[in-house]
Order: C-alpha cells, then sequence, then structure tokens
C-alpha cells in the first residue's frame, strides 16, 4: 500500500520512495539530477529572479541556463552547485 502524502513527509523523499519501490527506477532514470534542478527553480522563484538575471549573475549565455533548469539536459554538478550558491543556496548529496 502507497504511504499516505503526510507519511511520505515525515518519511522524507528518499524512504517514501524506497517504500513505494521505485528508488532504484528513480535513480536510473536520473531524477536527482530533476529535484537539484526543480530546487535551482524554485529558488528563482522564491527569489523573483528571472533567468535572464541568473544569466548574468553567472556570467553565462542565457542558453546556458536553460539547459541547466531543463530536466532532460545533463548538467554537471559543479554547474548546479555554482547557480545554487549565486542563489544563496548549496546542493547536499548523501551516500546511503
Amino acid at each position: 500500500m502507497a504511504p499516505s502524502p503526510l507519511e511520505c513527509a515525515k518519511l522524507g523523499i528518499y524512504s517514501a520512495m524506497r517504500k513505494l519501490g521505485i528508488y532504484s527506477a528513480m535513480r536510473k532514470l536520473g531524477i536527482y539530477s530533476a529535484m537539484r534542478k526543480l530546487g535551482i527553480y524554485s529558488a528563482m522563484r522564491e527569489q523573483g529572479l528571472h533567468k535572464t538575471e541568473l544569466a548574468r549573475r553567472l556570467d553565462w549565455h542565457l542558453p546556458q541556463v536553460d539547459r541547466l533548469l531543463d530536466p532532460g539536459h545533463a548538467s554537471q554538478l559543479a554547474r548546479i552547485q555554482r547557480a545554487a550558491a549565486v542563489l544563496g543556496k548549496w546542493v547536499e548529496l548523501r551516500v546511503f
């Protein structure tokens, strides 16, 4: 039986994915990369920041920011970390 949304919140995303039996599949699909990118996008929204401003702060061209935010594009972790730092955030990696 699938955990309720409240149970998922208590378990944490990784434990909930394990309980649902989708953890391995999510890893293979690169979901963690997409989640990091979603975190960058969320931080931009929180700060009312447009892609053009993020590009300016990173000294990147707009297509580079577009690729960074594209969940289908494999971005280097260092680029995601740099964007997070510019937004006052950080990327946390866990090994289980």
